[in-house]
Order: structure tokens, then C-alpha cells, then sequence
């Protein structure tokens, strides 16, 4: 994966923000120069492309559950794949967060970072609880990301669905 794109998007993104102000701004893209926040900027981008993916999954676990449930009655038999992949997820990403930082980190915080869909931002929260723009300046890029990576997920399934329609 290169980088380097979702670098100049972030400093594009931070310079052209009306969020902070114009010192504001200089601050995050001195702080983003810094290597330690670098590795969190690029852990941030790992960890929401895994989130957008286990979402995904998600659904459509959660979805063959219910409409299993729906038509066969309810049974723990429709409910164990989504158990299954959570806890799998789980100790993945946990396991990935410790490596990643080579066991810098507590091990409370590499817990919380394999809780679904949540994980990701206490971790990030602890990562950058020194230095609170550059955190802020991240998590306003981050969801930003999310819109675009969610709506094009969104056009991808409804172009398909057009598409089988014709």
C-alpha cells in the first residue's frame, strides 16, 4: 500500500479545512511530520479499512442469521458464524495492533483496539493523548475517509444491483 498518496491527501485535507484554524493547521502538519505519528496515521488507515471490510462482513453474516431465523425459527446454529468471526476478529486485530507497535503498548489497549467497531478509536485516543490537535486533525480526516469508503461501497452494491436489474 503506498502512503505517500494518503500523506498529501492528509495534508491537503488539513491545509484546506475550515475546522481549525490557520495555526492550527501548521501545528498538525508539523506534528504529522513527526515519525511516531506517522505510524499512527498509517495504523488509523489500516485500522478503518479493516472496520469498513468487518462491516461489510458483518452484515451480511448478520443478515444470513436473520433471515435464517426468519424462516427456519430461531437456533443458536444461525447465531454462530457472527459469534465466530467476532472473536476471530477480535484476537486478529489484536494480535496485528500488538505487533504493529512491538509490544509497546499495554495490553489493555491492544484489548481495546480488537473491540469491534470501537477498538480502533480508543486506541487511537490513547495514542495521541499527547498531542490532542494532532488527534482531533486525525480523527476529522478519519471520518471523512469513512464517508467516502462507506458511499462508494454504497455505489459499488447499487451499480451491481442496476446492473442485474437490466
Amino acid at each position: 500500500m503506498s502512503y505517500e498518496r494518503l500523506y498529501k491527501s492528509f495534508k491537503k485535507f488539513i491545509d484546506q479545512d475550515e475546522h481549525f484554524t490557520e495555526a492550527e493547521q501548521q501545528q498538525i502538519l508539523t506534528s504529522f511530520e513527526n515519525k511516531y505519528n506517522r505510524n499512527i496515521f498509517r495504523l488509523s488507515i489500516i485500522l478503518l479499512i479493516w472496520s469498513i471490510f468487518g462491516i461489510t462482513i458483518d452484515s451480511f453474516i448478520i443478515g444470513g442469521s436473520l433471515i435464517a431465523t426468519i424462516m427456519q425459527g430461531l437456533s443458536w446454529k444461525y447465531l454462530w458464524p457472527t459469534v465466530i468471526f467476532s472473536i476471530v476478529n477480535f484476537i486478529i486485530k489484536s494480535l496485528f495492533v500488538r505487533w504493529y507497535f512491538n509490544n509497546e503498548i499495554p495490553l489493555k489497549e491492544i484489548a481495546l483496539a480488537g473491540i469491534p467497531y470501537l477498538g480502533s478509536a480508543t486506541l487511537i485516543a490513547y495514542l495521541v493523548k499527547n498531542d490532542q490537535l494532532y488527534g482531533a486533525g486525525l480523527q476529522h480526516y478519519l471520518k471523512y475517509l469513512r464517508r467516502r469508503g462507506v458511499q462508494f461501497i454504497y455505489t459499488l452494491f447499487t451499480q451491481q444491483t442496476k446492473n442485474r436489474s437490466l
